[in-house]
């Protein structure tokens, strides 16, 4: 049976239907009925075919998969197991999703506490760390910064900003700051405004350290989430300093 050269290329590449112009290839079409029956059946007719059959038959899709692992720096040596592992890392395609089963008691919902959480800077813990998404920035006190060596903190730079509080009055930030700050596994270099006074908070942090963290926060489901080295984490509320 004489097929039109477009069917075949089709075909060879993987595609799930069969294409044909009959315009084109009307001289190259065969005479009988039955095969125009066929034809068209192939046209209509939806391939299943196995990620190893498709790199068989496909040349575009054989030098595509040769170009990803050139570009990836995978070690010659690794074993089966290892590679498995990782291939299945690469493929997966992690979205972050907040379950019911992760919303807290509705006797904590009603409380609509503020979300806390604990940061890590200098290799210690922060604990009153409020993510707060409405701030357009990222606030330190210099009660939290007074207890940590001065030789370990690096130079702070003058700023005439002034930030609104919850009180809705304005506060002078005399400096700012970089401080290197660890959540989980991923730590970021984070510019701090520097405030006085003891509030009850050490860090407010806003949305400049949530999109850097390319994370989402969760009042509801009382939690922080974020992404790191293709992986979503996830990071508990402090609820006995949010009560």
């Amino acid at each position: 049976m004489i097929f039109h050269e477009e069917v075949c290329e089709t075909l060879t590449r993987g595609s799930a239907r069969a294409v044909t112009d009959p315009i084109t290839c009307e001289n190259e079409l065969p005479k009988d009925p039955r095969s125009f029956e066929l034809i068209e059946q192939l046209k209509n007719t939806q391939a299943k075919v196995s990620l190893f059959e498709l790199l068989q038959i496909s040349e575009p899709h054989r030098e595509m998969m040769n170009q990803i692992f050139k570009n990836s720096q995978i070690d010659r040596n690794i074993s089966i197991i290892v590679f498995t592992k990782k291939a299945k890392i690469w493929s997966k395609e992690e979205v972050i999703t907040f379950y019911p089963s992760e919303k807290p008691s509705k006797d904590v919902i009603k409380l609509h506490p503020p979300l806390f959480i604990k940061v890590e800077t200098f290799d210690s813990t922060v604990k009153k760390s409020l993510i707060d998404g409405g701030s357009a920035l990222n606030i330190a006190t210099t009660h939290l910064l007074s207890q940590f060596d001065s030789d370990l903190l690096p130079l702070r730079e003058e700023t005439t900003m002034r930030v609104k509080g919850f009180d809705d009055t304005l506060k002078k930030c005399a400096r700012i700051i970089t401080l290197p700050i660890k959540v989980g596994k991923k730590m970021l270099n984070t510019l701090f405004y520097i405030t006085d006074g003891k509030p009850l908070f050490n860090f407010i942090i806003g949305r400049p350290w949530i999109d850097d963290m390319e994370g989402v926060e969760s009042t509801l489901h009382r939690c922080f989430k974020f992404y790191f080295e293709r992986n979503v984490y996830k990071v508990e509320a402090n609820e006995q300093v949010a009560r």
